[in-house]
Formats: structure tokens, sequence, C-alpha cells
């Protein structure tokens, strides 16, 4: 489910990823799905929502978020990656 939320995100079908990520997380919230999630929420201006997924997301956070970043978003093209850290800021992920 991570990856299908993943998909929509990077196609701006937020809704959709929305629901996607929400799925994931419920059932067994790794942290590329709260990832995603948070993004999706950024992206949507969701702000007060994203706080509340914030500590679960922190809370699974890899010992180098910075390197796990860079290995888990393997993208051809950098304004992927971009896109996706643009909406982790308008979330208020901070550190990546």
């Amino acid at each position: 489910m991570s990856f299908v939320a993943l998909g929509y995100y990077f196609q701006e079908n937020y809704e959709e990823a929305l629901h996607y990520s929400q799925m994931a997380v419920r059932a067994r919230a790794p942290y590329i799905a709260i990832r995603a999630l948070l993004a999706t929420l950024g992206q949507l201006g969701r702000a007060d929502e994203a706080k509340a997924v914030l500590e679960q997301f922190k809370s699974r956070e890899p010992n180098d978020v910075s390197r796990h970043f860079h290995i888990t978003t393997p993208y051809r093209d950098s304004k992927h990656r971009e896109h996706l850290l643009e909406g982790l800021r308008r979330a208020g992920v901070r550190g990546l």
C-alpha cells in the first residue's frame, strides 16, 4: 500500500495518496507508509493532522535518517525526491 500511495503522491493525486497511505498505516504502520502519509498531509495543507502523526513517525526513525531517506528514494529524477521533501517539510518534518 505504501508504494501505491507514493505513486498517487507523485501524480499529485493527493486524495488517493492519502487513502492508500492511511490504509498502509492502519495495516502495519511501516516507516515508509507514515512518511508517505505525512508528505501527503503536508501537500494538502493539513498540518494539524500531520502533527498527530509526527510522534509516530519520530518513534520509528532509523538511526541514520538521512542515509535511510536516500536509500529509500532512489528516483532517477531528483525532482521526485524534492517533491517528497517538500511535502514532509510542509507537514513539519525537520532534519531530512
